[in-house]
Order: structure tokens, then C-alpha cells, then sequence
């Protein structure tokens, strides 16, 4: 995917802003990314998508830096504004390789499946789904599978003949305080290595595991929400629940393994599962031609009340569970 040019994509959205305002509004751009969080870009989602929000909750972390930089700006004022910035804060991370996918959940969830725009012309969802597909064909672990090793030392060897000429306190201090720079530094690129390769196969690992999870979920055919059998409840909640069950199990992004669609056994089965919830899906398109992009919401979210004032963080609170339980049951 291109790297994202911030000046550029705010000049599509705002081609008649003067040049000294998209200097401010980059200044203040460039401060909200350097430290934000998953949290916050999950807060993002409103403002993006033009839902209700709370100015307060944006008060510190995204309304101070670009009003730091112009001193006019307020979240509670300026709501086109500050969601023009933050769709393309949400772009920027789409864009990145390591917070990509992520990011790109994130949101298609707040953009209801694509059925709320952004304020952006649509941009933002339809990169997001270009990611979501790019992802789901991965079918690879993600550990490097470099040999790690300290790296090769400096040539040290003038720094030792002066020494050896003329040994004194100051040229042995210098080759002393050179080895050890040497070697401190081949240390901490050995130790990030090692720390780079355990991080990547954790989350290889966790992923297996969600995907152990989900799988004994469908065997054992029970509803953790609900703590029911699934099968007894209606066609119409089912979809619901089970995304509420599903919710609480995963904590990472599609990828290899339980993300990959193709015209293997087990996505064959899963996808037989999936017609039933999913629409539209065309039951006579191939597998391994799959487009990502026809994925919606299911059609049993109609039944959840104001569902769009929704955050995708509330999904699997014990609120919403509380209110499943009053859904119909199959007799």
C-alpha cells in the first residue's frame, strides 16, 4: 500500500483551505500519532463517522495538539473538522504495515460494514477493506526466520597499535571505551532481535490458540452470552449472539490461519456456516475467488436497538450480554 501523505489527502477533502491552515492542521496531526492508542482509535471512530461523541473524552489527546497549533480549533465546535482529521488519522494507520489490519477492523466496524460513510468520500472504508482482503490471504507465521546472532565486531585494530606504541592511560582508556561501545551495541541489536522473534511468535501462537477456542466453541455448540445451547436460539439473534461470543474469544486481527479464505476443507466448512448469517454472498461464488468486500454486517443486528450509537468496544460488554438474554429462543 502507498505511504500516506497527510498534506495531500487533507487538500482532497478541503482543496479551498488556505496553505498556512494545512501547515497547522499537520503540525497538530503529527503530534496525535506519535503517541496514541488502540483506545483512542477506537474513540476516533466516532468522530470519523460523524456518530455522537463526547468532546471531554477528546480533550487531552487529540483536540490539545491541533489546538495547540491553532488556537480556534474545538472538538465540540468544529465536529466536521475534527472528523476530517480523524479519518485521516485512521487512514495513516491503515496504511501501516504493523497496525494495519487492526486499525482497518476498526473501522468498517465503526462504519457499520461500509453502510456509514466516512467524511472522506468513502476513502477510509474502502482502503480499510483493501486491507481486510490483502490479510485474509496471508497463510504465513510471521516469526523472522533470520538466524540471530550478535553482529561482527568493529575493526579496532588502530586504536590497539597506538596503544601498543605508546601505552598510556589515555589511548587505553579509548580502546578500552571502543570495545565495550562495540559490544554493547552488538548486544542490544542480538537482545531486540531475540525479543522481535519472541513477540511474533506469541502472537503466531495466541492466534492458534483463539483459533483452538473458536473451533471447540463450534463443537460444543454453546453460547457463552447466553450460556445456552446455540443451536436453540432463533435465526435471527443467532448471528448476534455469536458475534458477541466470538467477540470475547479473539483479541487479535485476522491473519494466517483462522483469517485465510480458500478452497481448502476447513474454510469450505467455515463459509457454509457463514451463508447463513451473511448477506449478500452469493452461494455459487468460487472460494478462491472471493470478494472480501461483499462481507456486510448480519442481518439479525436490525433487532439490536440504537445498534449505530454503538462503539465496537461495547459489543461484548456485560450490558449488551444482559440485554441478549431477552432475546426469543427457538422452541
Amino acid at each position: 500500500m502507498a505511504e500516506f501523505n497527510f498534506i495531500e489527502s487533507y487538500k482532497l477533502l478541503q482543496p479551498a483551505t488556505d496553505r498556512a491552515v494545512v501547515d497547522l492542521r499537520k503540525a497538530g496531526f503529527d503530534q496525535i500519532v506519535k503517541s496514541i492508542t488502540w483506545g483512542q482509535i477506537v474513540d476516533l471512530g466516532r468522530l470519523a463517522f460523524n456518530l455522537p461523541y463526547d468532546a471531554a473524552v477528546y480533550a487531552e489527546w487529540f483536540q490539545k495538539p491541533l489546538h495547540d497549533a491553532d488556537p480556534h480549533f474545538f472538538v465540540a465546535q468544529d465536529a466536521a473538522e475534527a472528523g476530517r482529521i480523524a479519518v485521516l488519522v485512521l487512514r495513516h494507520f491503515v496504511a501501516q504495515g504493523q497496525t494495519a489490519t487492526t486499525t482497518a477492523l476498526i473501522a468498517l466496524a465503526s462504519s457499520y460494514a461500509g453502510k456509514r460513510p466516512a467524511l472522506d468520500n468513502g476513502e477510509l472504508v474502502t482502503r480499510s477493506r483493501d486491507v481486510i482482503a490483502a490479510s485474509s490471504k496471508k497463510a504465513a507465521m510471521t516469526a523472522p526466520s533470520a538466524k540471530i546472532g550478535i553482529p561482527k565486531a568493529a575493526d579496532h585494530s588502530a586504536k590497539k597499535t597506538e596503544m601498543t606504541n605508546g601505552f598510556d592511560a589515555p589511548r587505553t582508556a579509548a580502546l578500552a571505551e571502543a570495545l565495550v561501545q562495540d559490544l554493547r551495541t552488538g548486544s542490544e541489536a542480538a537482545v531486540t532481535a531475540l525479543s522481535d522473534a519472541y513477540l511474533a511468535l506469541r502472537q503466531d501462537n495466541l492466534r492458534l490458540a483463539e483459533e483452538i477456542d473458536m473451533l471447540w466453541w463450534h463443537v460444543g455448540d454453546w453460547s457463552n452470552a447466553l450460556d445456552i445451547p446455540r443451536t436453540s436460539i432463533s435465526k435471527k439473534s443467532v448471528g448476534l449472539v455469536s458475534g458477541v461470543d466470538l467477540g470475547a474469544m479473539v483479541k487479535f486481527s485476522p491473519g494466517p490461519y483462522g483469517g485465510t479464505v480458500s478452497s481448502n476443507t476447513r474454510s469450505a466448512r467455515k463459509a457454509k456456516r457463514l451463508r447463513r448469517w451473511w448477506k449478500p454472498w452469493p452461494a455459487s461464488t468460487p472460494l478462491n475467488s472471493l470478494d472480501l468486500s461483499w462481507i456486510v454486517l448480519p442481518t439479525c443486528f436490525q433487532c439490536l436497538p440504537r445498534c449505530d450509537l454503538l462503539p465496537p468496544t461495547e459489543i461484548g460488554s456485560t450490558s449488551l450480554q444482559k440485554w441478549l438474554r431477552t432475546l426469543p429462543v427457538r422452541s
